[in-house]
């Protein structure tokens, strides 16, 4: 296996220049990742960065090594999927593969990072589908803990760090609960209890990191960047009165960067959203929405309605299945545009916004000069299933290779047992 993995990033090399001094890729529908596109596009890469992007017919104003006419494929920033598990589990039916929750409510000091399984099995299955970092995420409890921006293909947790704990992960709890035995939704009688705890935890992170810090108390110091902006205080909240009350709780704590996980009940609230400069990572629109009453395509819709809003927000698997579900990622992104997102903010969901919400946006998420050359190119559009078709992928401008054990078992029993023949 290690040998055919040496083979293909050979052949891409030789194929694409990057063992050459830099590469200028022509001809090329570039989807730049904030909202815009170039129809007829040039991309100048050298080493990890992209050093110039232009039209089809301006003159590159540096010099490069390689000329590559990509014939009107497409160019995308590699996809990024967040607030998943990816890394951290393998099995979920497998509890020794399982390491996104820990033992009891409150693990603020939990680190995703450092338990990151770069050889895990599902990572070339997402690679397939264009998504090349994720923000890997506890689960469990009240405070899960440090989510990390991880890449998808190096040999250990270091190399693969993007961003070390860019935020904490909160669950807030619901004004309602479901009642297993009376088969319907009640009223949470421990919410306020709860959402008093939440409150008292950040008071005393706060009032712990102007002292002293003796003795040190390491689930307070994992809140250390929380209240000047430096990490993100990610609420996973779906129903709109929680979601109210989070923000307002929170940021009047001074919590200066606070991001919404799950938001089903966001475009109730878009206004607000957009006034308090809150970010939102969106369930998946492949989904049922929250309440029986609701349209059955506002999942689908959504995007469309924050976008109209002013809402920065981002696409995420939260579901079923949610780590190996992430190489539908850009299915979902595609599916929203059916329903009234524009095609290029549909892009930006997942490549751009992502990156601005996690904060790594200097670096990743759009094709711009100064950018890392971490890119997909397809042969159809990578947001449409038959007609996508993902070539090549690079990674701060290091080939990454395509094959996986499921196309794989498709290809060896493909041999074995022909297709139907078509009626």
């Amino acid at each position: 296996m290690l040998s055919r993995i040496f083979v293909i990033c050979l052949f891409l090399q030789t194929q694409f220049g990057f063992a050459q001094a830099s590469l200028l890729l022509t001809n090329a529908h570039l989807h730049l990742g904030n909202g815009k596109a170039i129809s007829q596009g040039q991309i100048l890469i050298k080493g990890a960065d992209i050093i110039w992007v232009g039209e089809g017919d301006e003159e590159c104003p540096h010099p490069y090594s390689e000329l590559k006419d990509l014939e009107a494929k497409h160019v995308y920033p590699g996809f990024i999927a967040p607030a998943t598990a990816a890394g951290l589990v393998e099995v979920e039916a497998v509890r020794a593969t399982v390491d996104f929750r820990e033992v009891g409510r409150d693990n603020p000091n939990a680190r995703t990072a450092i338990a990151f399984n770069t050889d895990s099995r599902i990572h070339p299955t997402i690679r397939y589908n264009g998504v090349l970092l994720v923000q890997s995420t506890p689960e469990g409890g009240t405070f899960s803990g440090l989510s990390s921006v991880m890449r998808l293909d190096a040999r250990n947790w270091e190399e693969a760090v993007v961003r070390m704990d860019d935020g904490m992960h909160i669950n807030w709890p619901n004004p309602q609960r479901f009642d297993r035995s009376k088969g319907k939704l009640v009223v949470n009688e421990k919410y306020a209890e709860q959402v008093r705890h939440i409150v008292q935890t950040f008071t005393d992170a706060k009032a712990y990191l102007r002292s002293n810090r003796k003795p040190i108390n390491l689930k307070l110091e994992a809140f250390t960047g929380m209240f000047d902006g430096e990490k993100r205080a990610y609420i996973h909240a779906n129903n709109a009165g929680a979601m109210l009350e989070a923000i307002n709780e929170i940021s009047a704590l001074g919590v200066q960067n606070i991001v919404i996980v799950g938001g089903a009940d966001a475009p109730i609230i878009a206004e607000f959203l957009r006034e308090k400069n809150v970010s939102v990572i969106l369930r998946r629109t492949h989904e049922l929405p929250v309440r029986a009453d609701d349209p059955v395509d506002l999942p689908f819709s959504t995007p469309k309605i924050l976008h109209e809003a002013g809402v920065l927000f981002c696409l995420s698997n939260i579901g079923r299945m949610p780590v190996m579900g992430n190489r539908n990622l850009p299915f979902m992104a595609g599916t929203a545009t059916t329903y009234g997102l524009p095609k290029e903010e549909a892009v930006a969901m997942i490549t751009g916004n992502a990156a601005k919400i996690m904060g790594i946006d200097k670096r990743y998420g759009t094709l711009e000069a100064g950018k890392s050359a971490t890119l997909i190119i397809s042969t159809g559009d990578a947001l449409d299933a038959p007609t996508q078709n993902i070539e090549y992928a690079w990674i701060d401008g290091v080939p990454v290779s395509m094959e996986n054990w499921q196309e794989d078992l498709h290809n060896r029993w493909m041999q074995i047992v022909p297709a139907a023949p078509a009626k």
